[in-house]
């Protein structure tokens, strides 16, 4: 199973404190990831602590990681493409495909 990130690519990586993970309107920011704990805070700024398998669990069932907004420059027109999904298109009607 892959992890996507919110601009569409592919989360490879460690847990590291800092990432925001995102699944529908939850969001969890790590605060402390050591060997089999992780800490983290909802978006209320209450803080949590649970095993690291279960916030993998809670990762591999469809969360994302909060990397920003991906904007590139449209080829034709040089306005900017918000990049959201595998397929975008511009308002000039350019299409712009993602490989993942």
């Amino acid at each position: 199973m892959t992890v996507i990130c919110t601009d569409g690519t592919k989360f490879v990586g460690r847990f590291k404190p800092g990432q925001t993970w995102i699944k529908g309107r939850i969001k969890r920011t790590l605060l402390d990831v050591s060997n089999d704990r992780v800490r983290y805070s909802l978006v209320n700024k209450n803080e949590r602590e649970t095993s690291l398998d279960c916030f993998v669990k809670w990762v591999f069932s469809g969360a994302k990681l909060d990397v920003g907004k991906m904007i590139i420059p449209c080829s034709n027109c040089q306005g900017d493409i918000e990049i959201k999904e595998h397929i975008n298109k511009c308002e000039c009607g350019l299409r712009v495909k993602v490989l993942h």
